[in-house]
This record gives C-alpha cells, structure tokens and sequence, in this order.
C-alpha cells in the first residue's frame, strides 16, 4: 500500500524490511541468492535476472493486485448478493468480515516471516486466499460467504507482507525503493477497479461470483507456478530450532489484538445500522473494545508471556512516525471508505445499475490518482512535508463535508465535483507518510 513499506511494516506488520531484510539462500537448483560480498566497493548484484525476473516480479505483483482487488469488489456486488440471498441485514457483514480478517492476522504475520520460511509462507497464504475465494464463489448462504471472506482476508494479508518481504529480499539496497513502489501501485490500481470489475460482472450473466472466480484462475495459472518455480527460498532473519521460534511467537499479544480489531470493525459497521449506537448491544462493544486494548497494550508494554512482543512499543514515542501513520491512516480510509460508500448511494438512491454506479466513482479516483502521482515529482523541490499535510487535510474536510450534504435532490454532477474535492486531499498524502519515514 505504500511505495516503501517502512512505516507501514513497522506499525502493522513489524516485518523485517531495511535492519532485517530476509536472504535468499543458495541451496541448488532454482534457489538463487543475492550476489553481494562484504568488501566495501564490491558491486552488488542480483542474480535473478532477465525473463525469470520479470516473471517473480509479475507474479507477485499480481496477487498483490488480485487483494487489493477484493478490498473493494464487494463495494458494487453487495446490492447483488442481497437479491441472492433475500436479506439487507447481510451488508454490514459483507463489508467487515474481509477488513476482519486482513488486519487481525497483518501483525502475527510480520512475525512468522521473521522466524520462518517466506516463500512457504507466502505459498500457504496463496492458498488460504485460494480457498477463502472458492468458498465465496460457491456460497449458497449468506454465511458461507461472509467465512469466505474472512479467509480470504486472513490470506491477503499474507500475500501483501509476503510480497513486501519477498521483493525486499531479492532486491538490491539501490533498487529497492523502486520495486516496493510497485507494489504500491499495484494495491492503489487494484482498489481503484475493484467496484468497475465488480459492477462489470454483476451486471453480466457471469454474475457477481466471477468477481472471485478470477482470483482462482489468475493465481493458479500465473503467481503460484512462477512462485514456486523461481523464488528462491528466503531465509528467516531469526534462526534457531523449530520449537524455539515456535515459543518465541507473542501468541497473547497475537488473539487480544484480534479481538480488538473486531471489536472496533464491529463497531463501525454495526453502529446505527443493525443496532442504534446508545442501544445495550453497542454499549457492551465500546466497553470490551477499552478492556482489551488496555489489557493488549500493558500486556505488550510488560511484555508479558512473549520475549518478542507482537507490537513495536518503541515507536510510539516517536511523535513524528506516529503522526506520519496517522496522517496515511486517515487519507486512507476517506479512500477506502468513499469507495465503499458512494456506489450503494447511486444503486439504492437512484436504482442505477452496478457498473453504472461504479463509473460515478471514477472522478474521486482520478484525482486521488492524478495528484498523487502529481505529489511525487513536486515533493522533491518542497521537501517540508507539514505543509503538504496541512493543505491535504484542509482540502479532505472540505470535500467529507460536502459529502455530507448530499440527499435525493443533489445532482450527480455535484456530487462529482464533491468527490473530486475529497480526492485532490487525499492523492497527495496517501504515499507520502511512507516517503518521508
């Protein structure tokens, strides 16, 4: 999601990036290594090159693409999915359970490619993802869909710190840089044509479960031969028996954390949809929210029952990398969340059709896009980075209030003039909290 990972992996993941990049071992065979040699001045080279290289880097990159793709394909097939299964109670559920997944298993993740194989890693989150789309495309409740989801959250996490971990390993400290922006362009593309391709199949005789059938196809034909083919196998960054990195995993800090993100994904989506928010339900979820993050962040704080705690305490007095998380955090979200938003006002509000509600969503996306490819050439000659935040964040109120605003009456062009105000404030700032880190 980033063009360099480095607050990102820190702050969601803790995997090993620039102090503990992991190392492809030679071990015969297909398994390669980076070429370089301890004595100063020595060339460093990589020896995966030419055709195989295109091949690791397309493969990898298109999985990434492929979850990101679903972080947002559901935002144009939900109304569809509730013609299937006859219930409006399912949206919520729909929303929250592949977030769910995501991001409580992201940080164990970190973890276990720091103590173990990456590439088998990163094949087991291939099929976990493999698995959770199987199971959504040949849902017949709404049940099996919402496990499907959550599974295959569970391994797009997976495949997106695999990915991070894997090009870092098997890149160069001098290209390095340039290939984790790929990866970040990839999550960007993917998440911008996620309610296209959704609403695309949604509309078609295919219906909304091809919007899944296409992770099976793509990654069996392409990503997962090419990984296991080319990849070389990366070695750990913390070695030792199997049962030592086995207790040295914060499995505590690993399930309070879980439950706090389904606390607090919960309460989002429940929140004044399927429960009022004063209502004894929603009440019940803001307390057990503050008792397990408070019990999650002494029991990291102690590092209490883990030698390695699941969390990077370390960080959180670095005021400038906790503001610079939060400022991506919330640019982020006003993404994320105006994608999700914005096609079921079209298809409920003025009964358009799933693509035609996606194509209303492309003037918010084209500027978050425009500027922030724009921002990345500019930044260099303005290199004082707080003012770009403050202007960004101006312009994001003004946009999310307009937004605000909208009801049956509001014309469409309008709308799309709000969304573009909202887009220009998020585009520049999406990538830059990872530059300036």
């Amino acid at each position: 999601m980033s063009s360099t990972k480095g607050i990102a992996t820190e702050l969601t993941s803790s995997s090993p990036m620039a102090n503990e990049v992991p190392q492809p071992e030679k071990a015969g065979g297909h398994d390669t290594q980076l070429s370089a040699s301890d004595h100063e001045g020595t060339e460093v080279k990589r020896d995966v090159t030419g055709v195989r290289w295109f091949i690791v880097v397309a493969a990898v990159l298109s999985s990434t693409f492929l979850y990101a793709l679903d972080n947002t394909v559901t935002a144009n097939v939900r109304p569809s999915m509730v013609e299937t299964f006859g219930s409006t109670d399912i949206l919520t559920w729909l929303s929250v359970s592949y977030p769910m997944g995501e991001v409580g298993s992201n940080p164990v993740r970190g973890k276990l490619n720091k103590y173990f194989n990456n590439k088998r890693l990163y094949l087991a989150a291939l099929l976990i993802f493999e698995v959770g789309s199987a199971v959504i495309r040949s849902a017949q409740s709404v049940e099996a869909v919402i496990i499907g989801r959550v599974v295959a959250g569970v391994g797009g996490s997976g495949i997106y710190v695999g990915t991070v971990n894997i090009i870092s390993a098997m890149t160069i400290p001098t290209e390095r840089n340039q290939y984790l922006s790929f990866v970040g362009m990839m999550w960007a593309l993917g998440t911008i044509i996620g309610p296209i391709v959704g609403g695309a199949f949604a509309d078609s005789s295919a219906t909304w479960r091809w919007a899944f059938y296409i992770n099976i196809i793509i990654i069996a034909a392409l990503a997962a031969p090419a990984c296991i083919a080319f990849i070389p196998r990366i070695v750990p960054s913390t070695l030792g028996t199997l049962f030592a990195r086995i207790r040295r995993i914060d499995f505590v800090g690993a399930i309070l954390f879980l439950g706090g993100v389904v606390t607090i994904i919960m309460i989002l989506g429940c929140g004044g949809s399927i429960y009022a928010w004063d209502s004894g339900q929603m009440i019940g979820l803001y307390v057990a929210t503050v008792i397990i993050w408070v019990v999650f962040g002494l029991q990291q704080r102690l590092s209490l029952f883990t030698t390695d705690r699941l969390f990077p305490v370390q960080l959180i007095g670095n005021w400038e990398m906790v503001n610079l998380f939060s400022w991506t955090s919330i640019a982020i979200a006003n993404v994320v969340v105006t994608v999700y938003t914005l096609p079921l006002f079209f298809q409920f509000t003025y009964g358009d059709s799933a693509l035609r509600a996606a194509v209303w969503t492309l003037p918010f996306l084209g500027a978050a896009m425009v500027s922030c490819g724009a921002s990345g050439p500019i930044f260099p000659r303005l290199p004082i980075y707080m003012p770009w935040f403050a202007v960004s964040a101006a312009i994001m109120l003004v946009g999310a209030g307009l937004l605000t605003t909208i009801d049956y009456n509001t014309s469409r062009g309008a709308i799309a003039g709000f969304t573009v105000i909202e887009g220009l404030g998020c585009g520049p700032v999406m990538q830059l909290g990872y530059i300036v880190g």
